[in-house]
């Protein structure tokens, strides 16, 4: 995509916020996860942000890295029951969606991880999903004994809660600059 996509502008305000905006009334932290090869892009781009760069001395492993990040900072976050992994390519999500799996962990579900399924194949989605520290730690434990294991495989196996989406195409994941300008014609 030639730059992070956090920072691809849809209706004039970079992804990243609009991240950002879905979450701030669940949240009481939010932290931007970034590559430690995109810092300059991320400072550039985005001033006193508060940022969770992966650890690349738990290795440079895709988007599982990006996982063993999140559950490495919750090992130091004890008020933490859980967090959202929330990805940088869904520009379509709403509100509506982010409520909806918070709603669905609250109460007694409160330490059951929940996540959006995926309607075309119906396998989660990894990066739309409310975890514990309890499931990220069992998925680094995995990750040891598998390296092949990605977070969808490892999820597709867990007991995780899956929440059928009314509006499919807000899971929508833009990968290719193709795929940016198709949904950029779709908002307007």
């Amino acid at each position: 995509m030639q730059q992070p996509k956090g920072l691809l502008p849809y209706q004039n305000t970079p992804q990243w916020q609009r991240a950002v905006t879905l979450l701030q009334n669940h949240c009481s932290q939010i932290l931007i996860g970034i590559q430690p090869e995109n810092l300059y892009f991320w400072e550039s781009n985005i001033a006193h942000r508060p940022f969770l760069i992966d650890n690349q001395i738990l290795g440079n492993h895709g988007p599982a890295t990006a996982f063993f990040t999140v559950a490495e900072f919750l090992q130091n976050q004890p008020e933490f029951d859980g967090v959202m992994i929330l990805g940088c390519d869904y520009p379509l999500l709403t509100s509506a969606s982010t409520n909806s799996l918070f709603s669905h962990f609250q109460g007694d579900s409160r330490l059951n991880p929940v996540c959006f399924e995926n309607p075309n194949d119906e396998k989660p989605e990894p990066l739309l999903a409310i975890y514990t520290r309890e499931i990220l730690a069992d998925y680094m434990q995995a990750y040891k004994e598998n390296p092949q294991l990605s977070p969808r495989k490892f999820f597709e196996n867990w007991p995780i809660q899956r929440i059928k989406h009314t509006h499919p195409e807000e899971l929508t994941s833009v990968d290719t600059p193709e795929m940016y300008h198709e949904i950029l014609q779709k908002m307007q």
